[in-house]
């Protein structure tokens, strides 16, 4: 990933680079967040940082964890058969 100024006359960071590899890689799904924050460090020197934040989905609702119960038992039998 890479930042850029834009060219406006109050200039902001601009993100720019491979988000759906940093999605995959991170594992997010929809409800999840990715959050952005600024540091200023010494001299004119600023930092930045991404985070990704999972919602956990599993304590808030149970029918999903049921859910994820039948489908591992349907690809334990779908493995056997192969």
């Amino acid at each position: 990933m890479s930042i850029r100024w834009n060219n406006n006359p109050n200039p902001r960071p601009v993100f720019s680079g491979q988000w759906i590899r940093f999605v995959k890689e991170k594992g997010l799904r929809a409800g999840d967040r990715i959050v952005f924050s600024r540091r200023q460090t010494e001299g004119d020197g600023v930092r930045y940082r991404i985070r990704a934040e999972r919602k956990n989905i599993e304590l808030l609702d149970p029918f999903h964890v049921e859910k994820k119960k039948r489908n591992s038992a349907r690809e334990l039998r779908e493995k056997e058969e192969k």
